[in-house]
C-alpha cells in the first residue's frame, strides 16, 4: 500500500466531514497541486495528508510511515523532513527576521550557519523583501513580507516534503511570478516534493499532479493537458472558476 516514497494516501476521508469523497494520492517527486472550488475543502485534505488533522477513514503514510502509528519521538525524526506552511503558521513575533529564517535549519539540521545565512539573503531578494529587513521583529514587515519569509523558512529547513496552504495569497503579482518560479525549481531539484493547496492559475499549469477535490469524488490528472481534456462536470466547472477567459469546448 505504501510503495510512494515520500507520501501516500489510500481511500482517506477526514475525520471532520466523513461525507467528503475518499482520496488516493501517491506523491514521489515534483509538484502535486489540490483544487477545490470550495478553499476550506482543500486546505482540509492537506492538513488531513500532513498528520496536522485527523483521519476518519483510510490511511496516511509520510515517508513510509503509517500518520497515527507514530510515538512522539519517531513522530519528531519524521518531522525532520516534512515541512508546512500552514494559513495560521506565524513567524515568531521576539525574533528577528532572520533567526525566523534560521531557527528549523538549524534544529532539525546539521547546516553551516554562514551559508545557510546566505542562502535565506539570496532568496529574500529573489522575493522582493530586502536584506535590510532582517533584523527587524515580524510586527515592522507588511502582510506580503510576513508571507514571503514564512515561505522561505520553509525553503531553508533542508525537509523532503512540504505542504503549503495557499502560499500565494495575499502576495502582490511580481512576487508571485517569482514564487512560482521558486517553487517550480525547489521541487525539482533532488527527491523532493510540495503538495501545495491553491486555486492558481499558473501553478495548475506547471504542476506535475493536479487533483480536484470534488463534491462526488475526487479526480486526479498528471499534467494541465489532461485535466482540460476531462469531460466531468465537476472538473470542467473547476477549469471554468480557474480560467473564466477560457473557452468553452
Amino acid at each position: 500500500m505504501y510503495a510512494c516514497d515520500l507520501l501516500a494516501a489510500h481511500a482517506v476521508t477526514p475525520e471532520r466531514h466523513p461525507e467528503w469523497p475518499p482520496l488516493d494520492l501517491c506523491v514521489d517527486a515534483g509538484m502535486t497541486l489540490l483544487l477545490a472550488s470550495d478553499r476550506h475543502r482543500a486546505h482540509r485534505y492537506l492538513r488531513l495528508l500532513g498528520g496536522v488533522d485527523p483521519v476518519g477513514q483510510g490511511h496516511v503514510a509520510l515517508l513510509g510511515e503509517q500518520n497515527g502509528q507514530l510515538d512522539r519521538e519517531a513522530w519528531l525524526a519524521l518531522r525532520r523532513q516534512v515541512g508546512y506552511l500552514l494559513d495560521e503558521g506565524p513567524l515568531l513575533s521576539v525574533l528577528s527576521v532572520e533567526d525566523n529564517l534560521l531557527l528549523p535549519a538549524l534544529y532539525h539540521g546539521e547546516v553551516e550557519p554562514l551559508a545557510l545565512r546566505a542562502e535565506a539573503h539570496r532568496l529574500l531578494e529573489r522575493l522582493g523583501v530586502d536584506s535590510d529587513h532582517l533584523r527587524l521583529l515580524p510586527a515592522f514587515l507588511a502582510p506580503d513580507q510576513r508571507r514571503v519569509v514564512a515561505l522561505v523558512r520553509c525553503l531553508l529547513a533542508g525537509q523532503r516534503l512540504l505542504l503549503l496552504e495557499s502560499p500565494l495569497a495575499g502576495i502582490d503579482l511580481l512576487r508571485a511570478r517569482h514564487t512560482r518560479e521558486l517553487l517550480h525549481e525547489w521541487c525539482h531539484t533532488g527527491q523532493r516534493a510540495l503538495v501545495v493547496a491553491d486555486n492558481d492559475l499558473q501553478l495548475a499549469r506547471r504542476a506535475d499532479t493536479l487533483v480536484v477535490l470534488g463534491s462526488g469524488a475526487c479526480h486526479t490528472f498528471h499534467g494541465w493537458d489532461a485535466l482540460c481534456a476531462s469531460p466531468t462536470p465537476e472538473v470542467r466547472q473547476l477549469l471554468t472558476l480557474l480560467d473564466p477567459d477560457r473557452p468553452e469546448e
